[in-house]
């Protein structure tokens, strides 16, 4: 009998990709090949857009101008944070369309897809290396620091683009942008309310608590979508090998 009729195939003799295709034909048969993607779907998507705004609003309005006055004085302090950004910069340009590449070249699973686990990895590596920004003692340490957590920021961020785009069906893609602009703007929101309190945060704890909205909207961003196997590679031309 056919998986869709009231037979129950036991799940133990197929593998991880074959049950996979086997949800997405039963779900065609029922009239449609995914549930609509409405505010549910957009928040688990988004949750990584929160943490990751909250995070990056404190680190260049708090955290950079703070700390680089600590380091360097006041009187150099716009020196030591054009700089720092100077080397971040340089570090976006080179590094993201690797990281890029990468997410496209990442093998494909069931659970995580491709983009997922680079998400995971980079919010993990964002919270270490805010946490040792944080506790810098020259300025090159600290410009040592915010260029690793620029790449970690970058292995965030970037396959996040790419999952968008292959989660998002075609005519909920307005809907998505919206929905991803209202999170960015709702971690600023956050970050902005936790500036308030800033000084009232041991580096510590201030780490803790970026963490916790960073790795925190990574799960759930990566746990809560089904990112579709990538389509198979194109047929060779005539007369290549």
């Amino acid at each position: 009998m056919s998986h869709t009729g009231f037979a129950r195939l036991d799940s133990d003799e197929f593998s991880d990709e074959q049950m996979l295709d086997l949800e997405l034909e039963d779900r065609h048969a029922l009239g449609g090949s995914e549930p609509p993607f409405g505010a549910r779907r957009a928040f688990l998507l988004v949750a990584v857009n929160i943490g990751f705004n909250f995070n990056s609003f404190l680190q260049l309005v708090v955290i950079v101008p703070s700390r680089l006055a600590e380091l360097a004085g006041d009187a150099h302090k716009g020196q030591a944070v054009g700089s720092v950004l100077l080397c971040a910069g340089i570090v976006s340009i080179f590094a993201a369309p690797p990281i890029g590449s990468l997410s496209d070249r990442m093998p494909w699973s069931p659970r995580l897809g491709r983009r997922a686990p680079l998400i995971l990895v980079g919010a993990v590596l964002g919270a270490l290396t805010n946490a040792m920004m944080l506790r810098a003692q020259t300025v090159g340490e600290f410009a040592l620091w915010y260029s690793l957590l620029t790449v970690a920021s970058l292995l965030t961020s970037v396959p996040f683009n790419a999952l968008t785009m292959d989660v998002v069906p075609a005519d909920a893609r307005g809907f998505a942008s919206g929905a991803i602009g209202s999170a960015q703007h709702g971690g600023n929101l956050i970050g902005a309310l936790v500036s308030l309190r800033y000084a009232e945060f041991s580096p510590g704890a201030l780490a803790a608590l970026m963490a916790a909205m960073l790795v925190g909207g990574a799960l759930v961003t990566a746990l809560g979508n089904r990112e579709p196997p990538p389509p198979p590679p194109p047929p060779p031309r005539a007369g290549e090998p």
